[in-house]
């Protein structure tokens, strides 16, 4: 019985010097432990590229931090908020994106008359090697058979959208293949809408870059778009007859 009193003694002794020794030096490190993050340092709306001016670098007491949240600034920069965030915020990956999320206002925009339509991209040598970006204004031919074919429908169009395989909106067409662009879309008409779609199920699209960067120089030629569809069709048209270069020239001349 005394052997037992005694052992016990022992064990006890043993499992109070562990925990006094052992176990909490643990825990007070663990609960004094500190780690270095990134903080937001001013408001970043969502959609914001993120830039070095609005995070800073800060040591915190690691108890009671989120999982996940980011160290590195390379992470980080360069990368869009996909939520508002404000001053004392940390980063968190699900906070962020490496793409612009898709701005659907060009659908929820659409003047009376216009629609969106969406095609699968062309060959690569038919988007100009992935160089065609969102917002570029572009001329249509159809290079199908052994004639290259243009349509007076087709002269200028905006493409206002380009995604990717994953559905990912993406603003510019980039070599790796996260960056490559599976469908464009673009606000038309329904004749060009029409157009479009043929092309698309018995064509081969071919893209001639028109312009970029140009707004007043884009706001033009869509207008000139909007005309020539006017024009051809007007009751009397006839196609045959119908001089495009000469109808543009005048076109030029009122509009300069």
């Amino acid at each position: 019985m005394k052997n037992k009193r005694l052992l016990f003694g022992i064990i006890a002794i043993a499992l109070a010097f562990l925990l006094v020794f052992v176990g909490i030096p643990i825990i007070n490190r663990q609960y004094n432990r500190t780690v270095t993050v990134l903080r937001v340092t001013s408001n970043i709306e969502k959609g914001t590229v993120i830039d070095a001016s609005q995070l800073t670098s800060v040591t915190v007491n690691a108890s009671g931090m989120p999982d996940g949240v980011l160290s590195d600034p390379a992470e980080v920069l360069g990368k869009y908020a996909i939520v508002d965030l404000v001053p004392g915020d940390f980063i968190l990956p699900a906070k962020l994106s490496a793409y612009k999320q898709e701005d659907t206002s060009v659908f929820t925009s659409l003047e009376d008359g216009y629609v969106a339509v969406t095609i699968k991209a062309p060959t690569l040598s038919g988007i100009l090697a992935n160089k065609i970006q969102t917002g570029d204004i572009v001329k249509i031919y159809n290079a199908a058979g052994d004639r290259l074919t243009e349509y007076y429908e087709l002269q200028y169009l905006k493409i206002v959208g380009i995604t990717n395989n994953d559905g990912t909106q993406i603003e510019e067409v980039k070599g790796d293949a996260s960056r490559m662009a599976a469908t464009y879309t673009f606000a038309v008409t329904y004749e060009q809408a029409e157009k479009l779609i043929q092309l698309d199920h018995d064509g081969e699209l071919h893209f001639v870059l028109v312009s970029r960067g140009d707004v007043e120089r884009a706001e033009k030629l869509m207008q000139k778009q909007t005309d020539l569809l006017e024009k051809i069709t007007e009751r009397n048209f006839n196609q045959n007859t119908f001089d495009y270069e000469a109808w543009s020239e005048k076109w030029e001349a009122s509009n300069g």
